[in-house]
């Protein structure tokens, strides 16, 4: 059931604010208070409510990206819903960033996130497909088509590598102190089994989805981690780990799973689904995650003499490549297990610049780990007379 956990108006951005709850404390400071009249929320200080409902969302979300907000939620109760049509609603909300739409049997859930002012109906971006929650009955209208076509070149192999082997498909059950969750769209269906206590997916499942390898890979992903880091990263963890070779880019510009391929618009509805209905039978109001799941099991067993070797053979591999000469990229140290410090020679770096640190960065995640991060060392004033002088 969604209102439990939803019913009650929150007034940090951050937090899912109840629509009517708002409205109604706006109609009431009309009367009761001389000045400053609006929405309790800080974030909707410039919101005025319309009796259309339809309109007076469309101006909440307006007020919410000029106050600078990056995301909100709003619970829409039964009252509003009355008068709405859900597609409309969610298309106007994806004209102010990527939308979301969640329904429980009396209300709904809109989340907008990437918030900003809205774009002109003509440029409007494609919404997040709705996924449907099968637990406790709750129902929704069918969720938006998502294309099961032809898959962008840059992660054909990958993912028909995961088809091979597919070892998540099917029905999972849960064992004391986890939380079985189960969400369906368009009759794929994704199944996770929650630790209550520390809300990480201990095992993931799927049904019948149109590409089983990328479900394949994102179970395999998701297991392990966080519920809210999975629905706020593992869809785009899950684009990294298809695309193999970097090079091979889906899409000019910044590359997001929505822009790469319809492929992955699934899964996010899927996994969004997920934790909506997590939130409502636990409660979970979490809204900020702090996961980081740091090296793989390979680079934290390495002494600190196999890390060296490790990172010199990728170094030497690297200069070669770009025709420096043998030592231009020296390790000075290796920091908080991951940060790799580094000395290039000003000759090289001056020829590649911040793009050869880039790629530098990217073929040594390739080559040992993919948490592992690259920063070059201080540069220090020569003259120690300047370094020792105290400026007024």
């Amino acid at each position: 059931m969604l209102e439990p956990a939803l019913h009650h108006t929150l007034v940090a951005p951050s937090e899912v604010l109840d629509y009517e709850q708002l409205y109604a404390d706006y109609q009431t400071g009309l009367v009761d208070r001389l000045r400053g009249f609006g929405a309790a929320a800080e974030c909707l200080s410039l919101w005025v409510p319309d009796e259309d409902p339809a309109t007076s969302l469309r101006n909440l979300w307006d007020a919410a990206a000029a106050a600078g907000e990056r995301d909100i939620a709003v619970y829409l109760g039964p009252t509003t819903t009355a008068s709405l049509d859900g597609d409309e609603v969610l298309g106007t909300a994806a004209r102010f960033g990527v939308a979301t739409l969640t329904h429980g049997r009396t209300g709904w859930l809109v989340e907008v996130q990437e918030l900003r002012a809205a774009a002109p109906v003509a440029e409007r971006r494609a919404v997040a497909p709705r996924a449907r929650a099968i637990v406790h009955g709750v129902t929704t209208t069918p969720a938006i088509e998502t294309s099961a076509g032809a898959i962008h070149p840059a992660y054909v192999d990958a993912i028909a590598r995961a088809t091979a082997d597919v070892q998540h498909d099917g029905v999972l059950s849960a064992d004391a102190g986890e939380l079985m969750l189960r969400v369906e769209d368009h009759g794929s269906t994704l199944s996770l089994v929650v630790d209550r206590e520390t809300h990480v997916i201990r095992r993931a499942a799927f049904t019948d989805a149109p590409h089983e390898g990328v479900m394949e890979r994102f179970c395999a992903l998701v297991e392990g981690v966080p519920i809210l880091d999975a629905a706020d990263h593992g869809v785009a963890r899950l684009e990294l780990s298809l695309r193999e070779h970097r090079a091979h880019r889906p899409v000019a510009g910044i590359v997001t799973p929505r822009s790469a391929d319809p492929c992955f618009a699934r899964p996010q509805a899927l996994i969004r689904a997920a934790l909506a209905d997590y939130r409502a039978q636990t409660g979970f109001a979490d809204w900020i995650s702090t996961h980081d799941a740091g090296p793989a099991a390979p680079w934290r067993a390495m002494s600190p003499a196999d890390r060296e070797a490790a990172v010199r053979t990728v170094l030497d591999t690297f200069v070669a490549a770009h025709d420096g000469r043998p030592g231009a990229v020296e390790l000075v140290a290796v920091e908080i297990d991951v940060r790799l410090v580094l000395r290039l020679d000003e000759a090289l770096l001056s020829d590649g610049g911040p793009r050869l640190v880039f790629e530098l960065e990217q073929a040594l995640r390739d080559a040992i780990d993919p948490r592992l991060e690259v920063v070059l060392e201080e540069i220090r004033d020569r003259n120690r007379k300047r370094r020792l002088a105290v400026v007024e």
